[in-house]
């Protein structure tokens, strides 16, 4: 008996399997493919997301609040001064006014310009003549807080202090008698003096004519401690005197103040009156060694006082520029300007070591008791000649020089 061969038998089975395959196959394919086409579509989806809505734009900041605007400054007051010129300086400069400044050039100013200033300045000794003029008022010491550093016996001074109040206030002073070149013989003794031989043609008289007639009468003892009180024929007599002065002089110069210094310079004078430390002051800058002398007897003093309009409103601006007058640092600054004497003391004794133009004036009582602060001619009187009257001789006399 022979045995099955293997072979064959294998191959039958074999063959079995193979029929049996491909149905499983396709059952396979089909599955991935159904996996295939889930697996697909969440691929697609995957691929093309549908787009989140846009997140909104942020708001804007708001603007920043516009910084507030700084307030308008405050509109100066014009303040209208007729002063002589130095005295419309401030230091410092004020805040609450500022100064529209005319400079005058006579003392008889404020009366002849009334109505066109706020704030004027006249001579104490004038200032009778001022008042009676009607150009003046009386003026509220307590709106000045400066007015208590002033030394008292300035503050107390009677030209200023009338039945109706104070009406000034002092913020210079100097005292008038004469310059001289120093050639080392010393000043001339006196006023008399100008009219020896040495100063023929050399002196200068100047164009200031109650100054002039004031001393000529002091220098002849005439009208006592009142020289600006003079009748008819004493103020003849003065005259009279005047003449031989100016057959003896140079001549009459105007503008003297101005004028003196120059004069000087040229070698046109070696003496000049009436004149003060100014005129030194600006000599010796052309190295000309001039030197101002207060001849016992002859000379007197001013001081220069400020005082308010009477045809005006006063307001806390002009209050305001009388106060600025009298502080230290003004004082000061039109001290070392001006070369004269200041009323402020603190001022006073910072210009003193600064030379002889303000040394001179170190000891205002003696000064004072030297050459005395005098009232000058009434306008009206009946007894004695006049202001006009004074004017009208000295013009005279002027014309026929």
């Amino acid at each position: 008996m022979h045995p099955r061969p293997i072979t064959s038998r294998h191959t039958r089975r074999n063959s079995g399997a193979k029929r049996a395959g491909p149905a499983r196959i396709g059952i396979l394919l089909l599955v991935v493919a159904l996996i295939a086409a889930s697996c697909g579509g969440d691929e697609e989806s995957a691929a093309t997301p549908e787009p989140a809505p846009a997140a909104p734009a942020p708001e804007p900041p708001p603007p920043p609040e516009p910084a507030p605007a700084p307030p308008p400054a405050a509109e100066k007051e014009t303040v209208r001064f007729l002063v002589w010129e130095g005295y419309e300086v401030r230091d410092p400069e004020p805040t609450s006014y500022e100064i529209e400044a005319t400079y005058m050039v006579a003392n008889e100013d404020p009366i002849n310009k009334k109505g066109t200033y706020d704030i004027s300045v006249g001579i104490e000794n004038i200032f009778p003549t001022l008042q009676a003029a009607g150009v003046m008022q009386p003026l509220d010491v307590s709106r000045i807080p400066n007015w208590e550093q002033l030394p008292a016996e300035l503050r107390n001074e009677p030209l200023i202090n009338t039945d109706e109040g104070v009406i000034g206030v002092p913020i210079a002073w100097a005292s008038m008698g004469l310059t001289y070149v120093d050639d080392g013989t010393g000043p001339p003794e006196s006023l008399e003096s100008l009219l020896e031989p040495r100063y023929q043609g050399k002196f200068a008289i100047g164009d200031d004519g109650n100054t002039v007639i004031i001393m000529v009468a002091r220098l002849l003892g005439l009208g006592g401690d009142t020289p600006g009180l003079l009748t008819e024929d004493e103020l003849d007599q003065v005259f009279e005197k005047l003449e031989e002065f100016r057959d003896a002089s140079f001549g009459i110069m105007a503008n003297p103040y101005a004028e003196y210094a120059g004069a000087y310079t040229r070698g046109e004078i070696i003496a000049a009156w009436p004149d003060n430390a100014p005129t030194a002051l600006r000599a010796r800058e052309a190295d000309i060694p001039v030197e101002v002398h207060f001849p016992p007897g002859v000379g007197w003093s001013w001081i220069d006082a400020l005082f308010i309009a009477s045809d005006v409103e006063p307001t806390d601006a002009m209050y305001d520029a009388l106060n600025d007058a009298i502080s230290e640092s003004t004082q000061y600054a039109q001290g070392a300007a001006l070369g004269w004497a200041v009323t402020h003391p603190a001022a006073m004794d910072r210009l003193v070591p600064m030379g002889f133009e303000w040394a001179v004036y170190e000891d205002r009582a003696a000064v004072f008791e030297a050459a005395p602060p005098v009232e000058w001619p009434p306008v009206e009187s009946t007894e004695y000649a006049t202001y006009d009257t004074w004017l009208k001789r000295w013009q005279d006399f002027k014309a026929g020089a």
